[in-house]
């Protein structure tokens, strides 16, 4: 099951009106090739996944527990989105544990 952040963090090149849109495509496995999620990692070590939007088309892979932080349109911008993220985090936490800091932004 796939559950999206209240926070949703965003690329500069993902527009904002189509956010929704974007989603019903995601759950619907219909792919765009400039999409690119950031997830919190089901992985031990890991905190964050990128993950391109194609895995979706897959219906196994949207039965699993995924939860969505953050869209970007290419791999280097999710990249960045990431860096943002961790910026945010140290300055609001003092630490560097973005996992923490970001499942508190779901319901």
């Amino acid at each position: 099951m796939v559950t999206y952040s209240e926070r949703l963090y965003t690329g500069e090149k993902i527009d904002e009106k189509k956010i929704n849109r974007i989603k019903r495509n995601i759950r619907q496995g219909r792919g765009r090739f400039d999409l690119y999620l950031i997830s919190l990692s089901n992985n031990g070590h890991d905190q964050l996944d990128i993950i391109h939007n194609s895995m979706f088309k897959q219906k196994l892979y949207r039965k699993f527990d995924i939860r969505i932080v953050g869209l970007a349109s290419s791999y280097d911008e999710a990249t960045q989105l990431i860096l943002s993220i961790l910026d945010e985090t140290i300055k609001e936490t003092g630490t560097a544990d973005m996992k923490s800091f970001l499942e508190k932004d779901f319901v």
